[in-house]
């Protein structure tokens, strides 16, 4: 019988990583590769409460996740989060700020500063509730409605 070497065993359990903070360093249809704190480079998968928008936020931003054993491999549960998800500044304000801000929501949206208010309805209905309205226009503005009421 010829001697030869032996071949290494594969193993289909996955690679156990325990519990800890990891970079996501490679995404590819649903799979990441995520980058140990102990420098392993080893394959990943979401856990289902997980968004894939946040995961892919994190890959961009670079931000620290935490990975756990999963069943099959190590899955992304979460992230770290080392800053304020928005602006507070010391005085209490609250700034959100991008090239394009959208919100969103199915049945309505409503800004309020003490009684005054306003709100936009899913329906289409735009309320505008307050003691006085200014509209400051540098050129020409326009209002179209097929009916326009006047008290």
């Amino acid at each position: 019988m010829a001697k030869g070497r032996a071949r290494p065993r594969q193993s289909s359990a996955p690679e156990r990583v325990g519990f800890g903070p990891a970079k996501i360093e490679i995404s590819s249809g649903g799979q990441y590769r995520v980058r140990l704190a102990d420098g392993r480079l080893v394959a990943a998968e979401l856990s289902p409460d997980l968004d894939p928008s946040f995961a892919e936020e994190c890959l961009r931003e670079r931000r620290t996740v935490l990975v756990a054993d999963g069943s099959r491999r190590a899955q992304i549960v979460g992230a770290l989060q080392v800053r304020s998800a928005l602006g507070l500044s010391t005085d209490g304000r609250v700034r959100l700020a991008g090239q394009d801000v959208e919100l969103g929501a199915e049945r309505s949206i409503s800004l309020r500063v003490g009684d005054t208010a306003l709100t936009i309805d899913a329906d289409g209905a735009v309320r505008i509730a307050g003691t006085r309205l200014t509209i400051d226009v540098a050129a020409v503005m326009r209002v179209l409605s097929a009916k326009v009421e006047l008290p």
